[in-house]
């Protein structure tokens, strides 16, 4: 849908977590990193800042957890090839 945007968190969250996941989720968005495709490193993320490891297991982690990414054993994270949302009736 056009002018929908994924988010982790509120906008403008600082903890570096959170930017992680929501810069993943901008990158699959976009179509850089496609459905079914091994998510890259964070180091390969394209991130103008230098970010914690645990962060960017944490972002991971969290991502799986709201079904976008699946974890392959030995082979790491993957994009979901579909991702249901939950969508609240209130305004």
């Amino acid at each position: 849908m056009p002018g929908l945007r994924l988010v982790i968190g509120l906008d403008g969250d600082p903890r570096a977590w959170v930017q992680v996941a929501n810069d993943l989720l901008e990158l699959i968005a976009i179509g850089a990193v496609r459905a079914g495709s091994r998510v890259p490193p964070v180091t390969s993320l394209g991130l103008e800042t230098t970010v914690p490891l645990s962060a960017a297991i944490r972002a991971y982690r969290e991502l799986a957890s709201e079904g976008v990414l699946h974890w392959v054993p030995r082979l790491g994270y993957h994009v979901r090839t579909s991702i249901t949302v939950p969508v609240s009736t209130r305004p």
